[in-house]
């Protein structure tokens, strides 16, 4: 038996060595090393090398390429190692094996699916319905003056009708210390997220205009000034297309699942099976989600 916990090393060096068996069969080869005679193909270092993660930023291509051939001639000499040992003949590995050669028909079984129902034309659609026909959404960019009181409010609109800066005014005067130090500048804002009272001064202003009456409000007194207003378009197509071919695979994949399950017989029994409890991340040791 293999006393070693189960680890996710494993599963990659399992991965690993099917795809340098599988590869090497292929017809058209380019051999790029022999072990003991056994070949590892180019087709083995292109299937490889994403399994070992993304390269250092400084490593040159055939760095890379060397380091990938150098790791799959491990592989072939550490495997040759357990074929002689006998744990090919494991019970542990043949269970880690088969669990592996499922997962990658599953992978390979939706891959293939995906491929057929989302298309880029699927994507395009979804966006034209759902995102393109958003009207654009107005913004505002405004500046306040917060004070204590209806009767401080009033002062300074008098103030401001009387010439005196608004800027000036707003790192004097106003209690908001974080936007009265920038004159008052509260940004740019969605009309629709600025509170009914400041929606509601601001009707009629053109950009320049302070409301000529003070805005109550939960934090105090506003003295408001629209400073400019724009329309934001709905977000371009590629910005939005990987997560409209994420919600859409997601969704063909629950469908496929639930076809599948609908028509098999499943009989879920509760495991006598102590499992070790979930890591941090929720996922266990294999890097598989147990959910």
């Amino acid at each position: 038996m293999i006393h070693h916990p189960r680890h996710a090393f494993i599963i990659t060096t399992i991965a690993l060595l099917c795809a340098t068996t599988a590869f090497s069969q292929d017809t058209a080869k380019d051999v790029a090393a022999r072990v003991n005679g056994a070949e590892i193909t180019q087709s083995d270092v292109a299937f490889a090398a994403p399994l070992f993660g993304d390269p250092a930023p400084n490593i040159s291509p055939e760095a890379r390429t060397s380091a990938v051939v150098d790791a799959l001639v491990d592989i072939k000499l550490l495997a040759e190692a357990a074929r002689k040992a006998g744990i090919d003949k494991d019970p542990e590995y043949q269970r880690q094996l088969n669990f592996l050669s499922e997962q990658a028909l599953r992978s390979t079984y939706l891959s293939q699916q995906l491929d057929k129902a989302v298309s880029d034309a699927a994507i395009r659609k979804i966006y034209d319905q759902q995102v393109a026909a958003i009207p654009p959404s107005e913004e505002i960019k405004l500046s306040h003056i917060l004070l204590k009181s209806r009767e401080d409010a009033t002062a300074v609109i008098a103030a401001l009708t009387a010439g005196e800066s608004f800027k000036t005014l707003a790192a004097s005067r106003s209690t908001d210390t974080v936007t009265g130090s920038k004159g008052g500048d509260l940004g740019f804002r969605p009309r629709q997220a600025l509170p009914a009272e400041i929606n509601t001064a601001l009707d009629g202003l053109k950009p320049g205009d302070f409301a000529k009456t003070p805005v109550e409000t939960a934090f105090g007194f506003h003295v408001v000034r629209l400073d400019e207003m724009r329309n934001t378009p709905p977000p371009s197509f590629e910005t939005v297309a990987p997560q409209i071919r994420q919600s859409l695979e997601t969704a063909e994949i629950r469908r496929i699942v639930t076809g599948l399950r609908s028509s098999a017989k499943v009989e879920k029994l509760v495991p006598d099976v102590a499992l070790p409890a979930a890591s941090d991340d929720g996922h266990n040791h294999d890097g598989q989600n147990a959910e």
